[in-house]
């Protein structure tokens, strides 16, 4: 349901959005212990439509309306795993695309580019990642696209006992290679990581209640 302006009115529209997309990856050079380098070539697809129905009132109507959009992108990825001694593990990626928008937006070729870091400490739990992405160019000089985000996660670890934490901030309203930002926002959780009784069995947080005295 959307909201349309008309002569100083307001009315209500209702406005359908359809989206298709697929992708298909190829690895290149698969990681290998020696290097840690993998390269891999990626393609995808985005179909879009947005439909408003016509709409009528005491300020007037609004014809029915109607837009597609597309986007293909080829995209390739390269990426580096580090691994430390105590299981530590750290794996930069840096990936650049081509990409062709069309139908009843922005339309022509544009190039983006996208950097990530993860690292990941199993005997601490600890998950970080990070990702940055733009559009450097594009045939539509009006045309921009940015987005950046990142995420922190602290887990119990394999005992599951302890304070799990998760953090999430996210800026821009751009897609990435590999995930979705959109808008500003930052996604916090946090649990307790204290073990679920089995069912049927008392938690072990406190001692197991007593039977009832028989008479």
């Amino acid at each position: 349901m959307g909201e349309a302006q008309c002569g100083g009115s307001r009315q209500l529209a209702n406005r359908h959005l359809d989206a298709d997309g697929g992708s298909a990856r190829g690895v290149l050079l698969p990681v290998s212990e020696e290097s840690g380098l993998e390269l891999a070539l990626r393609t995808d697809a985005l179909l879009m439509r947005i439909r408003s129905n016509l709409v009528t009132g005491d300020a007037g109507n609004l014809a029915e309306s109607e837009a597609d959009t597309s986007r293909l992108r080829l995209v390739l990825e390269g990426s580096r795993r580090f691994v430390a001694g105590d299981g530590a593990t750290l794996v930069p990626s840096l990936n650049i695309g081509m990409r062709h928008d069309s139908g009843d937006a922005e339309t022509g070729a544009g190039i983006e580019i996208d950097g990530g870091l993860h690292f990941t400490d199993p005997d601490l739990g600890l998950t970080v990642e990070g990702e940055a992405r733009v559009l450097i160019a594009h045939q539509d000089s009006d045309y921009s696209q940015w987005g950046a985000g990142g995420s922190v996660r602290l887990d119990p670890g394999a005992s599951g006992r302890g304070l799990s934490l998760t953090l999430a901030p996210t800026w821009g309203v751009a897609s990435s290679f590999g995930r979705r930002f959109a808008g500003s926002r930052i996604d916090r959780a946090v649990g307790s990581g204290l073990p679920r009784p089995a069912p049927g069995r008392p938690s072990d947080l406190g001692p197991e209640p007593r039977a009832a005295p028989r008479l």
